[in-house]
């Protein structure tokens, strides 16, 4: 568990760059707060997915992060067959009815999924923001700062390395020393109303951006 100096050394560099109106960092997170809120519109809770309804939902990730997905391996010869696409369908409703995901289910999600962790990562916390935080190579760097004591090393294509991180972030986010200084930075709109893990997310991404800043 993070000590109360550790986040509030996250939170303060946090604030550093939410203060920076013109940040172009932060138009991507108001991009990020439209595709939520509508996406919970969208989708109710017992909406049931289909394939086509995932690949819909693929594509809105991708438009949000500005990249165009790779359905299936990067490689013209693959496009998911029946399975697959059934395969992806279950593990999103399951998803969508409280379940988790393995390390088995990231690998095959990660097959059709642009071939990456990171996007489904994305694709994950579209589906849970509550429950899925998202990963990246700023959040990696950070994560593997907090836990340099343990010789830890976070690489964003190792399914292993998520499901340790989303575990962490999952363990931090009901402390209420950690809640009380993550509500705090309410005072920004950016961050108004957010979930927790989405909170922690975006502390340990621009406090990485900070330091890159500031090295």
């Amino acid at each position: 568990m993070p000590t109360p100096i550790t986040v509030e050394d996250w939170c303060r560099k946090a604030e550093f760059i939410l203060r920076q109106p013109h940040n172009p960092e932060l138009r991507g997170m108001q991009t990020y707060r439209d595709v939520i809120f509508s996406l919970s519109r969208q989708f109710p809770d017992d909406y049931e997915f289909d394939w086509y309804d995932c690949i819909l939902l693929m594509h809105i990730v991708f438009a949000w992060i500005a990249s165009l997905v790779e359905v299936g391996q990067k490689s013209p010869s693959f496009y998911p067959d029946k399975r697959h696409r059934l395969n992806i369908a279950n593990i999103t409703n399951s998803i969508r009815r409280g379940g988790d995901v393995s390390q088995r289910h990231i690998v095959q999600m990660t097959a059709v999924i642009d071939n990456s962790v990171v996007a489904v990562s994305k694709y994950l916390h579209c589906l849970a923001p509550n429950r899925f935080p998202i990963w990246d190579q700023r959040v990696a760097r950070a994560i593997t700062r907090v836990r340099a004591q343990a010789g830890d090393r976070f690489r964003t294509g190792n399914p292993d390395h998520y499901i340790v991180y989303r575990d962490t972030i999952r363990a931090w986010a009901p402390n209420p020393m950690v809640l009380e200084r993550l509500n705090a930075l309410d005072e920004y709109p950016l961050f108004a109303d957010l979930p927790a893990l989405r909170k922690i997310e975006a502390v340990l991404y621009y406090h990485d951006m900070y330091n890159n800043q500031h090295d």
